[in-house]
């Protein structure tokens, strides 16, 4: 930029270009001096004459200027071309640059990705491209040349053309203020960016090489992005200032004032905000990058919630990174969900069949057997509670939730409120509890939950009876639909549980079928609503009868996304050992299941332990044992390794069918 000013300071060359044409310098100083005479003068200083004369002056000294050869320009078309690079200088930028910009281009589109899971493959690419953009600069301006630049001042506009916003910041150059008194220069520094962009390449190279850092391999590959983007804002910040210039310089303001208003307010203004929204979106990258580098993290899909839907509010990644991380948390493969959220009723029934009264002190009772059971969170990743459990603490004054956070194991709440019948069907129910369902939700998170669970019935009828219907099927997804996103809302991972009932004499391809239809309508709705599957899990039943394993592996495969990180099976009323023995068949088919299939078994895991304690303190250890040995037995069968461990006791093979069972 100091050449703009520089070019013919010596007395002769000044002399001919007085003779010949007036400089721009010139120009600009008389632009000045008009524009202080007009702003002292009275009135608007509006001179029509003047102006016009000018104007025309301009006009003419600028078609003067560059049929001689644009001797006055800043820059000087002939200084610039008497160092026109060679041949060779061309060939060696060529290749240098598009190299640098093939390599960058295959870190963002190959390696960007997955950076969380190989980190150094788009640091390494990514560091060697701008290392070989840097490079062709070098080939084309030589080193010496380069490098002044890459370390040297940039001097910016005179005061008088640039925004107010930047008047403030006036250079303290005394020998540039001195060759040109009465204008003030900005200056901008480049070194701190060139020290800070090739420290952090030198940086990401070695953690990347000699440390093999993951963390750190991150870190300083998204600081050597920000780096040079943060300078080129800089940069585009300049430029529009030099663009008000030239429109503040051949348009007058007392003439045309909209151009000169849009580059000293509104301009500026737009890239300041848009600075500060770029930085923002840094530093919230940084920040999930690093929550990021768990193993658990679904990487893609933020990167897909991050970078795609850039209308969506900052706030709603880091909800997505929570979501998300809670669901893969439930789908741990090997570990499954104790469902202990019957409703006062039911358990009143599980009470009475061991001579208990159902009172508030018995239900503590069981609940507190069940979750301090030694060792058994070993084995667990989550326990659906109901309300009533949500608050209540163990006997010694230790709230339920922080016994199962401390375990490692994650708190859920069921949040439907029973079913109702719908009117003109064969009995078929739909789901309630959507109208408080919001609320209920940011109660329940404060209180400690991470997930819900909401239950829908449907009825599968004699094959030709076309049950479920279509008005049950269409009520029920839509009902689970809005129950998941409103859960997602509020922080909380919804479990979609489409339960088909195996009530009725039909065979296995009528409830095969009848699956498959459910799922499929299911999925369509979560779609229709923008439910974030990577953020859900769904909880069905098992295909009943006969080959259980495979009729209910290929209805999930047909029907529910690769997306969905765990399918969870109710036990449907089978007995214990039977409910271990299927999920451990469909986990030894050699198909592909992109899903991790686990349990979320309530009676199949509480039968045998009930009949242990039946309500006396010195049952409680043998009752847990029992316990432990049941979820241990379905811990091996979600990883398709169970060998029959549970089937000792009796009480695992009873069956636990009811008919039209309710929670």
């Amino acid at each position: 930029m100091q050449a703009w000013f520089s070019s013919g300071s010596g007395p002769s060359s000044s002399s001919a270009a007085s003779s010949s044409q007036p400089s721009l310098l010139a120009e600009w100083n008389s632009y000045a001096a008009a524009r202080s005479a007009e702003d002292a003068g009275d009135g608007f200083g509006i001179d029509i004459e003047a102006a016009v004369r000018s104007a025309n002056d301009r006009v003419a000294g600028t078609f003067g200027v560059v049929s001689k050869g644009v001797k006055g320009f800043p820059g000087s078309f002939k200084s610039t071309t008497s160092s026109v690079p060679s041949g060779r200088s061309l060939m060696y930028f060529g290749l240098f640059l598009g190299s640098g910009v093939f390599l960058v281009f295959i870190a963002f589109t190959i390696f960007l990705p997955v950076m969380v899971i190989m980190p150094q493959k788009f640091a390494i690419c990514f560091t060697v491209g701008c290392a070989f953009i840097i490079g062709s600069f070098f080939a084309l301006k030589g080193p010496k040349n380069q490098l002044y630049h890459m370390i040297s001042k940039e001097v910016l506009l005179p005061k008088f053309a640039s925004p107010k916003i930047w008047q403030a910041k006036v250079a303290k150059e005394p020998h540039i203020c001195a060759k040109f008194p009465g204008i003030d220069f900005l200056i901008s520094q480049r070194l701190p960016f060139t020290m800070g962009f090739v420290g952090s390449m030198v940086a990401t190279i070695y953690v990347s090489m000699v440390l093999h850092s993951y963390i750190l391999s991150v870190f300083f590959s998204v600081l050597q992005v920000i780096t040079p983007s943060l300078q080129s804002v800089i940069l585009l910040h300049n430029v529009t200032t030099r663009l008000s210039y030239v429109i503040c310089t051949f348009t007058p303001f007392s003439i045309s004032p909209c151009p000169s208003i849009l580059c000293h307010l509104i301009l500026p203004w737009w890239i300041c905000w848009n600075e500060v929204y770029i930085f923002c979106r840094c530093v919230l990258s940084v920040e999930m990058l690093w929550a990021m580098s768990s193993p658990d993290c679904c990487f893609p899909v933020l990167i897909a919630v991050f970078l795609v839907d850039d209308l969506a509010p900052l706030w709603l990644c880091r909800l997505a990174y929570e979501l998300i991380k809670t669901a893969k948390c439930l789908a741990t493969p090997g570990k499954g969900i104790l469902a202990s959220d019957e409703s006062t009723g039911t358990i009143g029934k599980r009470l009475s069949s061991i001579n208990l009264e159902n009172v508030e002190s018995n239900r503590q009772a069981l609940r507190e057997l069940l979750f301090t059971a030694p060792g058994v969170f070993d084995y667990l990743s989550g326990v659906i509670l109901f309300e009533e459990t949500l608050y209540q603490k163990t006997s010694d004054g230790k709230p339920f939730v922080d016994v199962l956070i401390a375990g490692g194991v994650v708190p859920g709440i069921k949040v439907d409120k029973g079913t109702v019948e719908i009117a003109g069907t064969d009995g078929e129910t739909t789901t309630q509890g959507l109208d408080s369902l919001g609320a209920r939700c940011a109660k329940y998170y404060e209180a400690g939950a991470r997930f819900a669970k909401w239950r829908a019935v449907l009825k599968v009828g004699p094959a030709g009876q076309g049950q479920p219907s279509e008005l049950a099927v269409r009520q029920n997804v839509e009902g689970l639909a809005r129950y998941a996103l409103i859960c997602q809302e509020n922080g909380l991972v919804p479990i979609v549980e489409p339960e088909i009932l195996t009530d009725g004499g039909h065979d296995i391809g009528t409830c095969a079928a009848a699956t498959e239809r459910v799922l499929a309508a299911l999925y369509k709705s979560l779609s229709d609503h923008k439910v974030l599957l990577e953020a859900t899990l769904l909880k069905t039943n098992m295909v009943s009868a006969e080959v259980i394993a495979e009729y209910t592996v290929a209805a999930l495969r047909r029907t529910v996304p690769p997306a969905v990180p765990g399918v969870v099976f109710l036990s449907g009323g089978q007995s214990e050992e039977e409910a271990t023995q299927n999920l451990d068949a469909m986990n030894k088919l050699e198909v592909l299941k992109p899903w991790t299939l686990s349990f979320s078994f309530g009676r199949a895991l509480q039968q045998s332990t009930l009949k242990k304690w039946v309500g006396k303190k010195e049952n409680v250890a043998a009752a847990q044992a029992t316990f432990v040995i049941r979820c241990k037995a379905n811990s091996e069968a979600a990883l398709g390794k169970y060998a029959g461990s549970g089937a000792g006791d009796a009480a695992a093979s009873e069956s636990l069918y009811v008919k039209g069972y309710k929670y």
